[in-house]
């Protein structure tokens, strides 16, 4: 029984024996060359393991396009970052 419910940008996924919480997140971060812009990341915590990556992009449909693949494919927040790397690797290229 999967349920998922989404509240205040957090989307809560319940399984029977996991739980998954992704939440996107955004953080102020000053550029050299064009100051203070706003940055999004994703949270990711299951269990008492929590990862988080702050700056994944500044362009916040990016980043939900990702949060939405990484709650959709169930990932595991040990293959958290090496996911995101990818993404954003797929991004530039």
């Amino acid at each position: 029984m999967l349920i998922t419910r989404e509240t205040l940008g957090q989307t809560f996924q319940e399984t029977s024996d996991v739980q998954n919480y992704f939440r996107l997140t955004s953080y102020s971060k000053n550029f050299i060359d064009f100051g203070i812009m706003k940055v999004y990341g994703i949270e990711v915590r299951c269990g008492n393991v929590i990862e988080r990556i702050e700056d994944i992009s500044i362009n916040k449909e990016v980043v939900i396009s990702l949060l939405e693949k990484l709650e959709t494919e169930k990932c595991s927040p040990l293959h958290f970052k090496d996911v995101v790397d990818d993404f954003v690797i797929d991004q530039i290229i």
